[in-house]
């Protein structure tokens, strides 16, 4: 059964996404190594074709904890992007947090963009993720300051009806 992730439905607005970019935007890499392993990491597989998806995730040769981490709080969105990219197709639960995460502070639409992809597409995966994700996206509908990507959440959270909740978020949001 889907399993909840702690503080999604509840109530906030756009200032408390603001504090969250903020707070991301902050993170430093002192370890300039750790910061080029991660751009290595994510440049070495970027361009992997999605058929080879399962025999790269059969591998083991990606680490998906430096692309959390990448994902989460590299200075570049093109590399937070494309950890999500890879992750997607490579991980599953585990990389929920993260990705809620991504979806509700990242400064960059594109990215978060992205992180709602993450977390409704299932093509994308082996099995689909045992999260709930109406409340998230709901959530996401109506605090983003993009119209792309509340337009996006629209169209994920269409997807779940005759759910009520989804039908709950919609409705106002044409």
């Amino acid at each position: 059964s889907p399993v909840p992730h702690p503080g999604v439905g509840d109530s906030s607005d756009r200032v408390s996404r603001a504090r969250c970019r903020s707070s991301l935007a902050t993170v430093s890499f002192v370890d300039q190594g750790l910061l080029q392993r991660i751009e290595r990491h994510v440049l070495r597989f970027a361009a992997t074709p999605s058929r080879q998806f399962p025999m790269l995730r059969a591998s083991g040769q990606v680490d998906l904890s430096l692309l959390r981490l990448g994902a989460r709080s590299h200075p570049n969105p093109k590399i937070r992007w494309q950890c999500l990219t890879l992750f997607d197709h490579l991980d599953g639960d585990e990389s929920v947090p993260v990705v809620l995460d991504v979806l509700l502070g990242d400064s960059v639409p594109r990215v978060r963009r992205h992180a709602l992809h993450a977390l409704s597409c299932d093509r994308c995966k082996t099995a689909p993720l045992c999260v709930d994700v109406v409340p998230v996206v709901a959530k996401c509908l109506h605090s983003d300051d993009n119209a792309k990507v509340r337009r996006q959440a629209r169209d994920v959270l269409a997807r779940y009806l005759p759910d009520e909740r989804a039908v709950q978020a919609l409705a106002g949001h044409p």
